[in-house]
This record gives C-alpha cells, structure tokens and sequence, in this order.
C-alpha cells in the first residue's frame, strides 16, 4: 500500500479546508453563551494569524490559547465598538424617520462616521492578535489600519459584501466557512498592510 504524500498540492488542499471547517464549528460553538462571542472572535483570527504566519496550525490549541490571551482587550475593544455601532445605527434610523435642521449635514456627518466606523472594526481583531497593545492602542490603529492603504480596505469590504451574499444564499457555507473564511480574507488584507509598514507580530 502506498504512503500517502503530504506533500501533494491536493491533500494541502483538503487539509486546509477540514481546518477551515473545523474552525467555523468552534468559532459558532463558541458564541452560543453570547457574552463569548468576541474572545472567540478574537480567538479566530488569533489561529488565521498564526496560519498566515506559519502555514502551520493546530486548531484547537491555538483557537484556546488566542481565547484565553486576548480575553479582556477583545472584550473591551469590541464592546466599545458594539456601543458606537449601535449609536451609529439610531442615528441612521432617526434621521431617516424625522425631519430636523441640516438634516443633510448631519446625515454627510454620520454616513463619514459609519465609514470610518467600518475601517476600524475591519481591522480591530487582527490588530488585537497581532500586536501587542493597550486598549487606547488597540482602537487608534484599528482605525489607522483601515485608512491606510484605503484601497485595500475598499477592495475587503467589497468581497467581504460578496462572500456575506454567497452565506445567505447557501446554508451550508454559514455553517461550515462563512466565518473562519472571512476571518481568514480580512487578515490576508491586513497582513499586506502589517508587512508594508514592517510591523512584526508580537
């Protein structure tokens, strides 16, 4: 019987998606008690990170290790954001239901910030797993990550809207890719930007 090659393009291709699988499964197992859901983001993008970085991954131990390590700052950070969102998000629905002085101006205002809003929170997680920071830290280059390069930025959020259409219509990619293959498509992105601006994973 013939030894099976590891090295052919074929099982790498088969071994990367039973990854891709088994970290979806975990990541939506993991946010079924709710308040888990961002560590386990966190979580996610820590394994895509090491993946991008090594080629090499253990899914479970490394998805425990980035839960565990980034615990606090992701639940900070995100909460933070998951407050502004929400702001965001009833300032639209009021300004679309009620007439107010420089309606115009105040909608521009918050159209710009939602923009802004969804550059930083594009690169929030793979900043928090791949440098080392404080809080303050975290939310500066999360936003200063996003507008730098803009294109890039750009060019994600637009196959990030592609891929979330593709989920909707196909159940079976939510459950078995939708979020470790997004994950993995925004930090592919971001990696491009970390290695312009020489920033080493800490």
């Amino acid at each position: 019987m013939e030894r099976l090659n590891t090295d052919g393009q074929l099982y790498q291709i088969g071994l990367k998606m039973y990854n891709l699988m088994y970290l979806n499964i975990l990541f939506l197992l993991s946010c079924l008690p709710i308040v888990t859901i961002l560590p386990a983001t966190a979580a996610l993008f820590g394994v895509v990170r090491k993946w991008h970085g090594t080629g090499e991954i253990s899914v479970w131990r490394d998805y425990r290790e980035a839960f565990f390590g980034n615990w606090r700052l992701s639940l900070s950070a995100g909460s933070i954001y998951t407050i502004v969102g929400f702001l965001l998000f009833s300032n639209f629905y009021l300004l679309s239901y009620t007439s107010v002085p420089y309606k115009t101006i105040i909608y521009s205002a918050t159209v710009f910030l939602g923009m802004l809003y969804l550059l930083g929170l594009l690169h929030l997680f793979p900043v928090i797993t791949h440098i080392s920071s404080s809080l303050k830290e975290a939310l500066l280059n999360s936003l200063k990550l996003g507008i730098y390069q803009l294109h890039l930025s750009l060019a994600c959020l637009i196959i990030l809207a592609a891929w979330i259409m593709l989920a909707y219509h196909y159940l079976f990619i939510f459950l078995l890719f939708f979020f470790s293959g997004g994950a993995y498509g925004i930090y592919w992105f971001a990696d491009r930007k970390f290695q312009q601006l020489q920033i080493m994973p800490s």
